[in-house]
């Protein structure tokens, strides 16, 4: 059995970053707030690399993210929406969804590095989970 962070997080039932549970992934908002809205798919099953999963999966994995993606636009209206999918540091497959704004230090170039990460308190993240799976249609 493969040690995974992932695969252990989304299994937990209650969790105040969570937004939203697909029929194929899972919805959270990243620990970091940075950009208001920044959020993690993760997909359910256990694959590395997106050639890996196979088709029907992949497609539906992908309308999911377009979903999240529209609920996050509907709540917190940036000024752009960045997608990225890395797997460096957890080898699992995910979507990172990444608002961004005018007014961000990094607007105009990748949304990385982060001088100051935002970390909110619990109850922030569930409100702000809360609005963003309500807004997902």
């Amino acid at each position: 059995m493969i040690q995974c962070d992932f695969c252990d997080l989304v299994e937990i039932p209650l969790h105040a970053a969570k937004i939203i549970e697909f029929e194929y992934s899972v919805g959270f908002l990243n620990v970091d707030q940075s950009y208001p809205g920044r959020s993690v798919l993760i997909l359910k099953q256990h694959f590395e690399h997106f050639h890996e999963i196979p088709l029907p999966i992949f497609a539906q994995f992908n309308c999911e993210m377009r979903r999240l993606a529209e609920g996050i636009d509907t709540v917190f209206k940036p000024d752009r929406l960045n997608y990225a999918v890395l797997g460096n540091l957890i080898a699992h497959v995910h979507w990172h969804v990444i608002p961004r704004y005018r007014s961000d230090e990094n607007w105009g170039g990748p949304p990385w590095p982060i001088k100051s990460p935002q970390h909110l308190p619990e109850s922030e993240y569930r409100t702000m989970a809360q609005r963003i799976g309500n807004a997902i249609v």
